[in-house]
């Protein structure tokens, strides 16, 4: 046979509703959400209630038993049942509680206990009420039955299914003296028969007035109060201070005065004192008003209702406390020792984009200094597929993370709040919030990953700064610097990749922040990443061209399209404006007019292919080949592309995260170096509809990438 244990059950979500016409009596109390006062109801009838304000009957509100289904199933509605009864007022005032779940346990049951053994009496009263009457010696006996009933129905409730054995200890409380007893019943009946006015009044006992005289509890709380000022005294220095004071100071002039000396209060007095303080006037005495402020003032998970990937996203800059060396590794392993002392070390800053609600890393970037270019490159990242940085860090874990975020969230400063950072959010149809300046606690997540970076990452190297020179003690970073540019950018790779992305978290309900990502993912979606037009329109910047009869060059390869050719006709080689990016040479963007840009592609090949990757793959031409300063096919290039993308050293350079994108002076330069042409004769464009499209108004400058 199975035991039956006497378990409570767990309450089930969800399960709880509110019927279709709720039922009120004339002194019931009603809380409704939106009102800070009590409400009774007037009147009910088929159509609804009508509610009267407790504090002035004129003052009324009426809702359809519709309406008020839904009010009652809001957070802050309340009803309490015959709350204005007197019986069930008395009973309140003698508990000093209005339900009995608010005694504690042991209370609880002491109550209950009560409530049991006056219904037994009850019961033999009515059984022979001739015999069973109020006076000592029947009330007594009485008792004693009802106490045997109810410690035997008690005894098997704690066996709690179990089988009696002999010996088993268990307690029960004696039972009342026929005094004592009448008191119950007399207490019992007036509340209504409600449990709560048997509960005991010995919350009420005691001695709560000042044990000390008046001469010495002001000296007491005066030496208290001197606990919270700036020089910090220690609890033992305030009490030595207040037994100098009386015994050197004050107890001499009360001799004159033929007074009796004052004894001196005990350290724990003061101690009591000093702990019935104010936490926030010790703080603000003791660390000054501002430290207090920022330890003392409310903080929470932020906004509350962020449901979808990507719909709130922190973004801020932070001084990596690690000396960085600023030259490329393999370069490192070669030099001597006394070489690399002489070598030049800095502190960077990363910049990071960071979901709130999935915790994922979107984007970061290293820079020399916190600049507007380094934060339009980390926006142009989050919406950029970031698998050659996982690649080339050797991360296990792909980094498929990224689109279009909702809202952006960072601070007032300067490298973010200015207008290139605006006109790039703009077109990308993102909302910028600017929290008050000076308070962290409002980016918390991105400020918390920042120090989950220094303590699990940078702990690891040599040359770390810590947080502050307390910290930091006798430590010289500068000397013992030992990371390289390229190391320190592929460790926050992995470390955001492999490590937090595959972290559990309890704000996660125990899932990692990759795991969250794809199941809301899949579950809301997010915005995808623009066309190609737009990122170049919105990340590129400005160069300006001369239009030939062969269309325009960049980096020598040939744009041209056949209404950039009608242009040439007609207003022969005029110098031109184009937008180009860095990131992809497929395209380019020609201004025509005052605010149209037309769409120039040029060979497939080039589709998707940043400017970097064909400036190698160029040099690897320029080499190798011997029809330099010859025009050369789409099948030449297209294997010189390869075989620049598996020379992994350079591979890896690409994909740093701290090299900046290929700035226009750079490209300008490489341009002029250059001495292959690329020229397409079939050109794949050619017979298709012409691709080029008229944008919106561009009123804007494109931020020049540094």
């Amino acid at each position: 046979m199975a035991k039956v244990l006497r378990d409570v059950p767990a309450p089930v979500i969800g399960a709880y509703g509110q019927p279709k016409r709720i039922r009120y009596e004339s002194d019931d109390r009603i809380i409704l959400p939106g009102f800070e006062c009590d409400w009774r109801c007037k009147e009910t009838n088929g159509d609804g209630h009508i509610f009267v304000a407790e504090h002035d009957p004129k003052f009324t509100r009426a809702y359809s038993h519709e309406e008020m289904r839904v009010v009652a199933s809001k957070p802050g509605y309340r009803h309490d049942r015959h709350w204005y009864s007197p019986r069930q007022t008395r009973a309140r005032l003698r508990a000093g509680v209005s339900m009995l779940s608010d005694l504690p346990y042991g209370v609880r049951m002491r109550v209950i206990w009560k409530k049991d053994l006056i219904e037994e009496v009850e019961k033999l009263r009515r059984q022979d009420p001739k015999t069973v009457t109020l006076g000592d010696e029947p009330l007594t006996k009485a008792i004693f039955l009802a106490d045997q009933k109810v410690r035997l129905r008690y005894s098997k409730l704690d066996n709690n299914g179990k089988r009696g054995r002999a010996g088993r200890l268990k307690t029960f409380p004696d039972p009342p003296g026929p005094k004592a007893f009448r008191e119950w019943m007399c207490d019992f009946v007036d509340g209504g028969r409600d449990p709560l006015a048997l509960a005991p009044r010995t919350y009420r006992s005691g001695n709560r007035d000042e044990r000390f005289d008046d001469e010495r509890a002001p000296i007491v709380k005066e030496f208290a109060r001197r606990y919270a000022a700036p020089n910090k005294p220690s609890i033992l220095k305030c009490w030595e201070d207040m037994e100098q004071y009386i015994e050197k100071t004050l107890n001499p002039e009360r001799k004159k005065k033929k007074l009796p000396p004052l004894a001196v209060p005990s350290y724990g007095r003061l101690y009591r004192e000093i702990e019935m303080l104010d936490h926030f006037e010790v703080l603000a005495g003791r660390e000054g008003i501002d430290e207090a402020i920022r330890q003392c003032q409310s903080y929470g998970d932020g906004i509350q209702d962020v449901l979808r990937p990507l719909q709130h996203v922190e973004i801020d800059h932070w001084t990596v406390h690690l000396q960085t060396i600023l030259i490329q590794s393999g370069a490192w392993e070669k030099l001597t020792r006394a070489a690399r002392r002489r070598l030049k070390t800095v502190r960077m800053h990363l910049a990071i984009a960071m979901c709130r609600r999935t915790h994922v890393i979107l984007g970061m970037t290293l820079s020399r200094t916190a600049s507007t270019q380094s934060i339009i490159r980390l926006l142009e990242m989050t919406l950029a597929d970031k698998k050659k940085f996982a690649d080339a860090a050797g991360a296990v874990t792909p980094y498929d993370i990224y689109g279009v975020m909702e809202h952006m969230f960072s601070d007032g400063g300067s490298p973010i709040n200015n207008r290139e950072v605006h006109t790039v959010l703009r077109d990308l149809q993102i909302g910028f919030h600017c929290p008050p300046g000076g308070v962290p606690r409002l980016r918390g997540m991105v400020e918390r990953m920042f120090r989950s970076i220094d303590e699990g990452l940078l702990s690891w190297f040599e040359g770390r700064t810590f947080a502050d020179v307390k910290a930091k003690g006798e430590y010289d970073a500068a000397r013992r610097a030992g990371t390289t540019l390229d190391e320190l950018g592929r460790v926050l790779v992995l470390f955001a990749v492999d490590c937090h992305h595959n972290k559990p978290m309890a704000a996660l309900a125990g899932r990692t922040p990759r795991e969250e990502y794809i199941r809301l993912t899949r579950e809301h979606g997010v915005w995808g990443t623009p066309d190609h037009d737009k990122l170049r329109n919105i990340f590129g910047y400005d160069i300006k061209r001369r239009l030939t009869a062969g269309g325009i060059r960049f980096l020598n390869i040939r744009y041209r399209s056949k209404r950039l050719h009608e242009m040439f006709l007609k207003h022969g080689g005029i110098e031109l404006t184009c937008r180009v990016h860095p990131a992809n040479l497929g395209a380019i963007s020609v201004k025509i007019g005052k605010r149209s840009w037309l769409t120039v592609r040029t060979s497939k090949v080039f589709h998707l292919i940043d400017a970097e990757t064909w400036i190698g793959a160029e040099a690897e031409l320029r080499k190798h080949a011997k029809y330099v300063k010859k025009e050369i096919t789409g099948s030449i290039i297209t294997n010189a592309l390869q075989e620049f993308d598996r020379v992994a050293q350079i591979g890896r350079k690409r994909a740093d995260i701290s090299d900046n994108p290929l700035s226009r002076e750079k490209a300008l330069a490489a341009e002029a170096r250059m001495e292959v042409f690329a020229a397409y004769p079939d050109d794949e464009y050619n017979d298709t509809p012409e691709p080029s499209t008229e944008l919106a108004p561009v009123v804007w400058t494109a931020p020049r990438w540094i």
